[in-house]
């Protein structure tokens, strides 16, 4: 199935927590067909890590992840002070129980979509969190600074970015 939403690629940063593999490569493949710009981490720790060290216009955040869930850390990053606690979170989880979207909102997350994820849900969702976030951090910076897609390593998952090449 091919996505039906056409837009212009657009400046957005999405900073990724995934722990699956074959789910990042998914999230990737579609990200960049858009343009936009993803850095992966692999669990909820280093999410919050990875939000207080740059700036993304937004995080795709898996909910069950090792070492910190998806809640924990959406819960820790709002705790944060300053903008960063304000970093739009959308949830992915294959969990479409009754009461998970709810769980996930009164965490503080802005959006909730399900596994298997689908691409004109995706990128709804980026547009509509994404885009005022760019728009200010392009303010702040003069431009696009560049970003680097990255992999998580199953090898190594300790430390900032830890087991990401």
């Amino acid at each position: 199935m091919v996505p039906t939403i056409k837009v212009a690629a657009e400046d957005i940063d999405v900073l990724v927590a995934e722990d699956n593999g074959i789910i990042q490569t998914l999230i990737s493949k579609l990200l960049e067909r858009r343009g936009y710009r993803a850095d992966l981490v692999c669990n909820g720790r280093e999410a919050v890590e990875a939000v207080q060290k740059k700036h993304d216009d937004l995080v795709l955040m898996d909910m069950q992840m090792p070492q910190m869930d998806g809640v924990t850390a959406t819960r820790t990053i709002r705790g944060l002070r300053g903008p960063k606690s304000k970093v739009p979170i959308i949830a992915l989880t294959a969990n479409a129980l009754v009461g998970q979207r709810e769980i996930c909102l009164a965490a503080g997350m802005n959006g909730f979509l399900t596994k298997p994820i689908q691409p004109d849900a995706l990128y709804e969702a980026i547009l509509r969190l994404g885009r005022g976030q760019s728009d200010a951090r392009r303010e702040r910076t003069g431009g696009r600074p560049a970003t680097k897609l990255r992999e998580c390593d199953r090898r190594s998952k300790s430390g900032l970015f830890g087991g990401i090449t």
